[in-house]
C-alpha cells in the first residue's frame, strides 16, 4: 500500500482521485507550518518579525480558502 493511501486512510479521506485528496493534505500541512512559524514570529517581537508576520499572510490567505473548500468539500460528500 503506498503511502499516500496509509495516510488519506488514517485520516478518513476518500476522494475520486487521490492526487487532490494528497494536494489537499500537502496543503492543509503548509498551512499548519506557516500557521506555526507566524506565532514564533508574532512571540519574538520587533520590527522585522512584524514585517515577516505580514509576508506570512499573503501566503497564508489563499491556504485558508482552500482549507475552507476542503472542509465544505468534505463534508458535502463533493
Amino acid at each position: 500500500m503506498p503511502l499516500t493511501e496509509t495516510i488519506m486512510g488514517g485520516a478518513g479521506i476518500s476522494a475520486h482521485d487521490p492526487n487532490a485528496a494528497t494536494l489537499g493534505l500537502i496543503s492543509i500541512g503548509l498551512l499548519v507550518v506557516l500557521l506555526a512559524q507566524k506565532e514564533f514570529m508574532r512571540l519574538s517581537g520587533g520590527a522585522r518579525a512584524r514585517a515577516g508576520q505580514r509576508i506570512l499572510n499573503i501566503a497564508i490567505a489563499p491556504l485558508v480558502f482552500s482549507f475552507v473548500v476542503i472542509v465544505i468539500a468534505h463534508f458535502t460528500g463533493a
